[in-house]
């Protein structure tokens, strides 16, 4: 019998479970929410605390920013995670190539902006996100008119925000292609889930790249240029970490060795953070 028989086996039993370890780190975690953010919610659920903590000042968001904003050696170990993270995440796409869960496509659910409005051309419009009677879910009213409170041109409300239902919309074709462009970049600006993008692309000055403006850089060894938000990072990231637990606890997860490596950085970042609670 060959000696090396089951060396491959005994090796992958050798290698921390990253997955384990990253839920076992989540679930303090969880205990802490339930106990001190779901009485502040309406429901307690596991989206409408993330979505607290995301939003209100509270002992986890707060280590985040610390981390994002301090210099010492552990700042500097937490902000190297992240990037490693964000890595990790553009070489293992979860789930999918086609839906990738990463420092790009997260939604933080900014209400800060309702309403977008000006004059552009020949018209003055205003696009408009109204919570809706219900009080649950929104409207986006859209009224377009001549420039100088001129005749109406466009006046529709849609119960739910989609692009096509603007672009089908019959009286939409009137505009020129420069007004519509206009008018769908308004429309996409009062989105509530429009996923905020938290990398910038470095910028090429003769083939050189250099630091982007409104762009923070961490890490050491690759250059990776994250939005100079701390408050937005910070939310990105706790909903992204909160995303990928979810593929754990939901069963959408492919438990592959590659896909380890995210949660091994995953893991080192919760582990870090849940410090501060008690």
């Amino acid at each position: 019998m060959p000696y090396n028989l089951h060396i491959d086996r005994w090796l992958e039993k050798a290698r921390e479970d990253f997955y384990t370890l990253f839920v076992k780190a989540w679930i303090p975690f969880n205990a802490w929410y339930n106990r001190d953010i779901a009485p502040e919610t309406n429901n307690g659920t596991d989206r409408e605390c993330i979505n607290y903590i995301c939003k209100n000042e509270n002992t986890y968001k707060n280590k985040i920013l610390a981390y994002l904003r301090g210099n010492t050696r552990e700042d500097l170990r937490f902000q190297q995670e992240m990037v490693d993270l964000h890595l990790a995440l553009l070489r293992h796409p979860i789930p999918n190539a086609t839906h990738p869960i990463s420092f790009s496509t997260i939604t933080i659910y900014d209400d800060s902006h309702p309403v977008d409005q000006g004059d552009f051309y020949s018209v003055s419009y205003k696009i408009e996100r109204k919570v809706k009677a219900s009080g649950s879910g929104f409207d986006y009213e859209i009224k377009v008119n001549e420039k100088g409170a001129g005749p109406i041109k466009f006046n529709a409300t849609f119960n739910k925000w989609e692009m096509e239902d603007l672009e089908a919309h019959p009286d939409f074709a009137q505009f020129s292609e420069t007004i519509k462009m206009r008018l769908k970049q308004a429309f996409k600006a009062v989105d509530i889930k429009a996923p905020t993008d938290a990398i910038v692309k470095p910028v090429m000055r003769k083939g050189v790249e250099s630091k982007p403006p409104h762009s923070k850089m961490y890490g050491k060894e690759e250059k990776t240029y994250f939005i100079d938000d701390d408050d937005k990072l910070a939310q990105v990231l706790i909903q992204l970490m909160y995303k990928l637990r979810c593929q754990i606890f939901h069963g959408e997860l492919d438990p592959t060795i590659q896909n380890m490596e995210v949660y091994e950085h995953a893991y080192r970042i919760q582990s870090m953070i849940i410090k501060e609670l008690n």
